[in-house]
């Protein structure tokens, strides 16, 4: 299995473009609610699915596949690599 998830200092539900002040807030949440929460639900996966490839890609899209096109593609192709066959 393989999981990409946001990671980093930016709320991934506040494009860039974000007011500077809603974006601030926003960051702010994410640095204390949101980005803790994800990290510790990262964490019962990874206890769940120990085989598991974790990724975690700092963006600040929701989209992070496509934001982050080129680190999702090197991370999958890096994944596909070490699968047999």
């Amino acid at each position: 299995m393989l999981a990409v998830v946001p990671n980093g200092k930016f709320h991934p539900g506040f494009p860039i473009g974000t007011d500077d002040e809603l974006r601030r807030i926003a960051d702010e949440y994410w640095l204390k609610i949101s980005l803790p929460w994800l990290q510790q639900r990262t964490a019962v996966f990874r206890q769940m699915a120990p085989d598991a490839t974790i990724i975690g890609i700092e963006s600040p899209e929701h989209r992070i596949y496509l934001a982050a096109e080129d680190d999702t593609l090197q991370t999958m192709d890096e994944f596909l690599a070490t699968l047999p066959g």
